[in-house]
């Protein structure tokens, strides 16, 4: 029971999500608006988290693994001469508070395992959460409702956010909030509430105010957002006053996003920002040294040019796709230390440096599609040229979408 309880049960719990890494659809399953959700839940509640969890579940383990040894030495033969000495020493009876210790120990354990049992099967008859609770889960002792992805939209009269009364739904169990079809949002400071809300999406909405009042400093756990079609004049001060390190993860698209007016130094803990299909007129400085930054997409905006300071020392990934870029790229923008792959497909640049030194030896693939350079390059004149290995002109994933 042990064996099946901290080993079999989690494995199975785990199993729909051991093939992710190697699924076809994988990078659009993780979009879906309860798979990546639920698949945090999970994993936060079978695999250790903290400090806490890995002792408890070391020590869980170690008396598993005792046990079985136990077990497994039960079918050793043992041989006759020790068998009659233990049978000799059985003879001298136990202490009468030994024995009594052991009958409580036994009715312990099976009070414990009643407890459990009733405990598990009352949490099953909770009550149902809201329409807009797209997936529920039943904790222990809870009389409320427990919902790990939301889905709300403002309210028709007065245009204000519809979040559920915290009597009746249980914040700390929140870890995905969708905000849609909500034409005047302001996003109010009882989102601070959801302490452990890992991400944000905000669909077909136009967002007016989202202040330092509604900061997301107290989400210590906040780990990306995603705004989708949606209207906006400028990032939202409240996504980013004192967020926390975990806030690592900031998805746009199609918006009307026209320049950044924060200061650089509130963007410093992303690692993954896209800003696809937007009305950017300009590479925002503040984007041009931010430390950890891994991954960069201004993929279909109105970017002209990109900028000679560009300094990202973590920079694996730069999708500059279908913009309309100038006809040449700084030659910074390819010794970028860290970077593996660049696109400008379907953009005005006409030519690369021929120099060698130039790229960065990790660099492997510029996609340039579409582009004035495939337009004229000469496969004939340029094989011994460093630019005409790296340039790809062919049609990749991402501009067929199948990322």
């Amino acid at each position: 029971m042990n064996f099946t309880a901290n080993v079999l049960l989690p494995t199975w719990i785990l199993r729909p999500y051991f093939d992710f890494f190697t699924r076809h659809d994988g990078s659009k399953v993780v979009y879906q608006d309860t798979f990546y959700p639920i698949g945090v839940s999970v994993s936060q509640s079978v695999l250790a988290t903290s400090q806490l969890d890995l002792a408890v579940t070391a020590i869980t383990h170690l008396f598993l693994f005792l046990a079985l040894a136990d077990f497994t030495t039960s079918f050793v033969l043992v041989p006759k001469a020790l068998l009659q000495r233990v049978s000799t020493q059985r003879e001298h009876k136990l202490p009468r508070w030994c024995s009594f210790s052991a009958v409580c120990g036994y009715i312990a354990s099976v009070l414990w395992a009643i407890a459990v049992l009733a405990v598990s099967f009352s949490s099953l008859r909770q009550l149902p959460c809201e329409p807009g609770c797209l997936a529920q889960t039943y904790p222990w002792l809870m009389g409320k409702c427990a919902c790990t992805v939301l889905e709300t939209t403002c309210d028709g009269v007065n245009d204000t956010l519809t979040l559920p009364p915290r009597d009746s739904l249980e914040v700390r169990s929140l870890v995905f909030l969708i905000i849609s079809h909500c034409p005047r949002l302001v996003m109010p400071p009882s989102l601070q509430a959801f302490t452990n809300l890992i991400g944000l999406e905000i669909f077909n909405s136009t967002l007016v105010t989202w202040d330092e009042s509604a900061s997301i400093a107290p989400l210590t756990r906040f780990s990306y957002a995603m705004i989708v079609s949606t209207n906006m004049t400028d990032l939202p001060l409240g996504l980013f006053t004192n967020a926390p390190s975990t806030f690592i993860d900031l998805e746009i698209s199609d918006t009307n996003l026209r320049q950044i007016s924060l200061h650089p130094d509130l963007l410093t803990t992303l690692t993954v920002l896209y800003i696809e299909y937007g009305l950017l007129d300009a590479f925002p400085y503040q984007l041009t040294s931010l430390p950890l930054l891994n991954e960069l997409s201004l993929f279909s905006n109105n970017i002209p040019s990109v900028p000679e300071n560009l300094s990202l020392p973590s920079l694996n990934y730069l999708q500059l796709a279908s913009n309309p870029l100038s006809q040449t790229i700084p030659d910074a923008a390819f010794a970028l230390p860290a970077l593996w792959e660049m696109y400008v497909d379907h953009s005005n640049v006409s030519a690369f440096p021929t120099n060698a030194s130039v790229y960065c030896s990790a660099l492997y693939v510029i996609g340039a599609y579409n582009s004035t350079y495939c337009f004229l390059r000469d496969n004939a004149t340029c094989a011994e040229t460093p630019d005409c290995a790296l340039v790809s002109c062919e049609a990749n994933d991402y501009l067929l979408g199948d990322e």
